[in-house]
């Protein structure tokens, strides 16, 4: 008789380790997947609630989304079990900065650089803050140190140039501008920035140049169409900047830059009804702006509106001189994750579609780049700020 042979009981498979279940995660992360990866982040801290990788990639997802207090106090929670990791400070400080705090940021990313002086992002972030701070000195201090650390890294140079045309020193500029750009090619920001200095040098045909490569790379942008429009204007082709003005309006009806520019090159030109129209539209976005209601002083006064004319012309004792106040380039996107050669649109900058815009002043101020979270993820977190240069209409002026 013969015995009955059991069946051969099957092997499971091998566990996966919690490494290889957070690369899962960070991949769907950076592929946008990002209520996946958020399922496979809270997996990992079910079973280890201490999992400081996992905390701090939750933590990143959180403040792209815009989850800000969420995100920082994952982050304390993380710090709590981790106080020594500088990548924690950094994003801190991002996530400081979407909130407008800059003191904390500031903060934030100095303890990065206490924890771990070789870490370069946080060098980077603090310089770019210290740059839009009005701190230019400070800021190429920084970025000198995280060009030191990695020299070829494209948008520290972008940055440093930004800082020292803050200061004056317009050639230095220039060269950093190139050198980002011999460095990342489809850099926009630094396009944009190298044709604010050029167009200050007066060498208009060179930052034609660089803001249609601008408008080339991302052709949604309203500012650079507006600057474009500028330099047309200085160059005596008039259709052109009307077309160019217009289009900057087109994408954005309530670009107020946009809209005190094309007014003022309507006052110059005599068309007097435009002007006016412009000027109003802009200060009902923006009832403070001192341009818009010099602007439409001058113009009322043209017209013989005397009383009305008169109240206006006071702001001009309000009028600033336009500082330089770049575009630096957008290292921190708030949605998916991306490589650090990645670039949203440009609209904020934008200099990403999708990147969203910071709030616009009469003064041109620097679209803020924050430094990549994880470079060697891939995952990318910032925080932008910016506007755009104006022309004086001041044809009436006494001045």
């Amino acid at each position: 008789m013969k015995r009955l042979m059991n069946p051969p009981v099957p092997t499971p498979p091998p566990a996966e380790s919690p490494q290889t279940r957070l690369q899962q995660a960070i991949a769907l992360h950076r592929d946008g997947q990002h209520e996946l990866a958020m399922e496979r982040y809270v997996a990992i801290l079910q079973q280890n609630p201490g999992n400081i990788d996992a905390l701090y990639y939750v933590a990143v997802l959180a403040v792209q989304q815009g989850q800000i207090a969420e995100g920082l106090k994952v982050i304390g929670r993380a710090l709590v079990a981790a106080p020594a990791q500088a990548r924690l400070y950094n994003l801190q400080g991002q996530a400081h900065l979407r909130l407008n705090q800059d003191d904390d940021a500031l903060k934030s990313f100095g303890r990065a650089i206490e924890v771990d002086p070789a870490f370069p992002d946080a060098y980077g972030n603090r310089g770019t803050l210290l740059s839009e701070m009005g701190r230019a000195a400070e800021a190429v201090a920084d970025f000198d140190r995280a060009l030191a650390l990695r020299p070829n890294n494209a948008e520290d140079h972008c940055n440093r140039a930004s800082a020292v045309a803050d200061m004056g020193r317009f050639d230095e500029a220039l060269a950093g501008f190139s050198r980002a750009i011999a460095l990342m090619p489809a850099m926009a920001p630094a396009y944009f920035n190298r044709a604010d200095v050029l167009r200050r040098l007066g060498r208009l045909p060179e930052a034609l140049r660089d803001y249609e490569k601008m408008i080339e790379l991302y052709p949604e942008h309203p500012p650079a169409h507006n600057n474009r429009a500028l330099v047309l204007r200085e160059l005596g082709r008039f259709d052109e900047a009307i077309a160019s003005f217009e289009r900057a309006l087109e994408l954005d009806p309530k670009f107020t830059e946009g809209l005190v520019n094309r007014a003022n090159f309507a006052f110059e030109q005599g068309r007097l009804d435009d002007a006016d129209n412009d000027y109003r539209r802009a200060l009902q976005q923006q009832p403070e702006l001192t341009e818009a209601s010099h602007g439409r002083a001058l113009t009322l006064l043209s017209k013989g509106e005397w009383t009305t004319g008169f109240a206006l012309y006071d702001s001009r004792e309000k009028l600033r001189a336009q500082p330089y106040k770049p575009l630096p380039y957008p290292r921190w996107t708030p949605d998916a994750p991306e490589t650090s050669a990645g670039v949203r649109s440009l609209a904020r900058p934008n200099l990403a579609a999708d990147v969203p815009a910071a709030g616009i002043g009469p003064n041109p101020v620097p679209i803020v780049a924050l430094g990549a979270v994880d470079r060697e993820a891939g995952l990318v977190a910032g925080s932008v700020r910016h506007s755009q240069p104006l022309f004086a209409a001041d044809a009436c002026s006494d001045e």
